[in-house]
């Protein structure tokens, strides 16, 4: 059985590197998807209409190390618990901003979760991290 994994956040380009960097879990699919403004999931890759509860298994929310969650991250983060219940937050740039792991902390706190993950898709950083994380949501 597969289980399909949504990977979105407000950067198209930095959703769709981390979910190449995390493509290859057996058993996992993974969608990826921008949010608006609002918050809403949109732009879903390969998918028409709205998601639903019980579409995805899991979900990896993509933050960057360079500024905290905003309000639109909190909705969005909100509404993917609400579609999936399990959700990993990950953030990219942690080797290109001093106060990276400030912002992760302060990313967290927003979003009443106890960390936000720091990866690098380009070097695989955290990466094999979240995958073990996704290969035990297809259970």
């Amino acid at each position: 059985m597969t289980a399909r994994v949504l990977v979105c956040g407000q950067d198209r380009r930095e959703t769709t590197e981390v979910a190449g960097a995390l493509s290859g879990v057996d058993g996992v699919e993974l969608v990826t998807a921008v949010v608006g403004a609002d918050g809403a999931v949109a732009g879903r890759d390969g998918a028409a209409g709205d998601p639903a509860v019980g579409d995805y298994a899991a979900g990896v929310y993509v933050l960057t190390s360079a500024a905290p969650a905003d309000a639109v991250d909190a909705a969005a983060f909100a509404r993917l618990q609400a579609l999936t219940g399990a959700v990993i937050a990950v953030a990219t740039g942690a080797d290109r901003y001093q106060d990276a792991e400030l912002v992760r902390s302060a990313s967290a706190r927003r979003l009443a979760i106890p960390a936000v993950h720091p990866v690098d898709p380009g070097s695989d950083a955290g990466v094999a991290d979240v995958r073990a994380a996704l290969a035990k949501s297809d259970r």
